[in-house]
């Protein structure tokens, strides 16, 4: 182990990646301009960014809109009944429902996407 004794850096540490994630690891190391994956890892390590995104606020709301949706589905029952609501109405309501609950799934996954990528 003659190599080890002359080296600044003696601790080595693994990283396991699937088949996938080293592809996409691979592009991004192309597309710094680095040409080893020590050398990138090492400056991702030091001066990379690093975030954390707290989504509970959105998943509070994914809740609220679902609870939204079965007062909607008890209004829609009420106008059956009594027919004082137009089933017009009710679906007015529930496609604009859908539509809240369309752009907070996007935002999610757009969200969850951006800090997997």
């Amino acid at each position: 182990m003659e190599i080890n004794r002359n080296r600044k850096r003696k601790i080595k540490k693994e990283l396991r990646l699937t088949q996938k994630e080293n592809e996409i690891l691979s592009k991004r190391i192309k597309k710094s301009g680095y040409e080893t994956f020590q050398a990138f890892a090492f400056m991702m390590l030091f001066d990379g960014e690093v975030f954390f995104q707290d989504f509970a606020e959105l998943n509070h709301l994914n809740y609220e809109i679902g609870k939204l949706g079965n007062n909607i589905n008890q209004l829609a029952r009420a106008a059956n009944i009594y027919k004082q609501v137009s089933p017009d109405d009710v679906q007015e309501l529930t496609d604009e429902l859908e539509k809240l609950r369309e752009l907070v799934e996007e935002k999610l996954n757009n969200l969850t996407r951006r800090k997997r990528d």
